[in-house]
């Protein structure tokens, strides 16, 4: 989704543990685990989205944007009911840009790292790796 707020983020010791356990099972929990931190940069956003209905802000959803046996690639950003999210964010040349996702990624970055090496950890030693 080009019009979302996506990262990346690589551990490799992480990684590492990932592959010790299946690929299906690593790439359920690194799915799970990259969700939880995303929900964090979607809230914030929702928070910070400009507000005249009230619809952009209900409408910042998650997106998948793609998965393989050890990348899952999360963003968060306005669904197509909200499109003109990205006018909100980037502006017009009539309107200027009030940001709201990029914000939401820079602020909580660290948060978001966080929760997802701790989420994936938890998995992980559930598992026994």
């Amino acid at each position: 989704m080009a019009d979302g707020m996506s990262f990346e983020m690589v551990d490799k010791q992480l990684i590492g543990a990932l592959r010790a356990v299946s690929t299906r099972m690593a790439g359920n929990k690194l799915e799970a685990a990259a969700r939880k931190g995303a929900e964090i940069g979607r809230d914030d956003a929702e928070r910070r989205a400009p507000r005249r209905s009230g619809k952009l802000s209900q409408n910042i959803v998650l997106f998948k944007e793609r998965r393989r046996a050890y990348e899952v690639s999360m963003a968060w950003g306005p669904s197509p009911e909200a499109f003109y999210g990205k006018f909100q964010e980037f502006g017009t040349s009539t309107q200027p840009a009030q940001p709201f996702l990029r914000p939401s990624l820079d602020e909580n970055e660290g948060l978001i790292v966080f929760a997802i090496s701790a989420e994936l950890r938890k998995a992980l030693l559930g598992v026994g790796v």
